[in-house]
């Protein structure tokens, strides 16, 4: 589907205000999982008996857990069972397009001017795309002429306006030239889809011309290459498609349009013209893409299903749909959508990477591990390898993570995240040697990288060597991120090392407003406190630290601060 290189590129050149998304305040999902607090009289007023009331309340509970499949069983059986009133069939609706279930959403009728505009519009967006998929566009074809799709999601009625004409054989309408009128991101994808429609209907010459057309505009040239090269070479016009894409190469490095050059040479297989079905996928998916870039993820995750309805195998946009749910705080179903990626996909091990990062992240470390391990000795390779290494860090298995880092994927791997992980391993199993030279590296491939500034500088000092060394590192690393409230602590560190208590003190303070909840830094005010004759202050910091869950070592040392032992000003005793 190639999403993110052709929406991204466009939407950020043309800078379109709000993608038409924002006018509204309302989203097409209402519920998240985050608790919702509702006033007593919005219970529906209407439905029939105790039965279908508790289906209702089950329904809205599921969809505040982030269940949509439960949540459209309980809902649907609510509408069923009740006269249909207003909210069950506005929760009915959220939760069938939260759980992928267009076709229940699309039967959900939801009146303009009683319901929000936000759902009603998706609504007519839902039928669109399930008419698409039944092959019966025709009668939602003369709906959609008499009343356009609207705000909110005018957007994603204009984009897939062209798809739903030719599927319903209407082929003067969808091959209509661009309106005068558009905005850059319907005019640019409307010429895209145009010329593909073009090329379907076998009138190669208007394709060749609308493609040529859009390579002379500045903000629709960079993502035209690619589909204007595979054109080419459907064409048996190789020569020429090598030509456009080693035009792009000129431009800068692209995987995609290399991989491409090496085919048209090797004059291997073009891509086949996509379906109109896969066409109608796309129009969606790049909808959601745009509402990606305003950070709309409630309409990203509504777009998406509604594309996955009509193309089920693109990994691209199940896992583009994971990410989306999980910045809506529904990390199980994100890992469902990530789980959803097929296992011939390119996005396969992104997908399988996504779910091992989030069980970590919802402090399921062992079964993150597992999930790890399984896609980095299923499908080897850099990125499987190192997120493993990462997450053995991560749980101290240390010997494992050097033996993935050193293994066959990574050991020939010359990038600074790599070089960098293996100093944080290195200087966790206290080969500060080893790590030194490994952060040193890392340094060498990306000079101004922060955290490896940090991170080296802070080794030093907190060891009570080279401190001025360290702190320049860490000054630099601070000046690059001030507000990263781990670099502030460093940097207040360094001062206390070097016997500035005072200086220490004022800067310890500013790191822990931006990291309140972080036991190092606290236990370091503490320390700070300490020297400066602020015992009082002191105790209050470590016995605070305490509670925030440091490690065992940290731990032990606070608790020996807190017993009588004055803190030192020398080589700490954690690393």
């Amino acid at each position: 589907m190639r999403l993110s290189c052709l929406v991204a590129t466009v939407a950020c050149a043309v800078m379109v205000p709000s993608l038409a998304l924002g006018q509204e305040a309302e989203p097409p999902i209402e519920d998240t999982p985050a608790p919702v607090v509702e006033a007593p009289d919005l219970g529906p007023p209407d439905l029939d008996g105790g039965s279908s009331y508790g289906q209702f309340l089950a329904g809205r509970a599921a969809m505040n857990r982030g269940d949509g499949e439960a949540a459209t069983a309980f809902l649907a059986q609510a509408l069923t069972e009740s006269a249909g009133a207003r909210l069950v069939r506005e929760r009915t609706f959220s939760a069938a397009v939260l759980a992928g279930e267009i076709r229940v959403a699309a039967a959900v009728p939801l009146e303009a001017g009683e319901s929000h505009a936000a759902l009603v519009e998706g609504g007519r967006l839902a039928r669109i795309a399930q008419a698409i998929a039944d092959g019966r566009s025709r009668e939602v074809l003369r709906e959609v002429r008499a009343h356009p799709v609207q705000a909110p999601h005018l957007l994603a009625g204009r984009l897939v306006d062209r798809w739903l004409a030719a599927s319903a054989n209407d082929w003067e309408a969808a091959l209509a030239p661009m309106a005068s009128d558009s905005d850059a991101l319907s005019r640019i994808l409307g010429g895209y889809y145009r010329a593909l429609l073009l090329e379907r209907r076998r009138r190669y010459d208007e394709a060749d011309e609308q493609y040529r057309a859009l390579l002379l505009d500045g903000a629709a040239s960079e993502m035209t290459r690619l589909p204007y090269g595979e054109f080419l070479e459907r064409r048996g016009r190789r020569a020429e498609a090598i030509a456009v894409y080693d035009a792009g190469l000129a431009q800068g490095a692209d995987a995609t349009l290399t991989a491409a050059r090496a085919r048209a040479a090797s004059r291997g297989r073009p891509p086949a013209l996509m379906t109109v079905r896969d066409g109608a996928a796309l129009a969606f998916g790049h909808a959601a893409a745009a509402a990606a870039i305003s950070d709309v993820h409630e309409f990203v995750v509504a777009y998406l299903r509604m594309s996955l309805t009509l193309d089920p195998d693109n990994g691209e946009s199940w896992v583009m749909l994971g990410d989306a749910l999980n910045e809506m705080d529904m990390s199980a179903t994100a890992r469902e959508a990530w789980g959803r990626v097929p296992v011939a996909s390119d996005q396969y091990v992104d997908g399988q990477i996504r779910i091992a990062a989030s069980l970590d992240e919802d402090g399921q470390g062992e079964e993150a591990v597992r999930v790890a391990r399984a896609v980095a000795d299923g499908r080897p390779g850099p990125a499987s390898a190192f997120t493993l290494a990462v997450l053995l860090t991560a749980h101290n298995q240390l010997d494992a993570a050097l033996d993935v880092l050193d293994g066959p994927a990574l050991a020939e791997v010359d990038v600074w995240t790599v070089a960098f992980q293996r100093g944080v391993v290195h200087e966790r199993s206290g080969d500060f040697e080893a790590a030194e030279a490994a952060f040193q590296r890392a340094l060498e491939l990306s000079p101004d990288q922060a955290g490896v500034l940090n991170y080296l500088g802070y080794m030093w000092v907190d060891r009570g060597v080279r401190l001025d060394e360290g702190l320049a590192l860490i000054e630099r690393a601070v000046a690059a991120e001030p507000e990263d409230g781990n670099f502030q602590d460093s940097l207040g560190w360094a001062h206390y090392r070097m016997g500035r208590f005072d200086e220490a003190v004022t800067v310890l303070e500013r790191a822990i407003g931006l990291e309140p909840g972080s036991a190092t830094i606290n236990d370091h005010l503490g320390d700070a406190y300490w020297q400066v004759g602020r015992r009082r202050e002191a105790r209050y910091q470590w016995q605070r630290a305490l509670g925030l869950d440091p490690e065992d070592r940290e731990r032990q040392a606070i608790e020996a601060k807190l017993a009588g032992v004055a803190p030192t000003t020398t080589a700490a005793a954690i690393p």
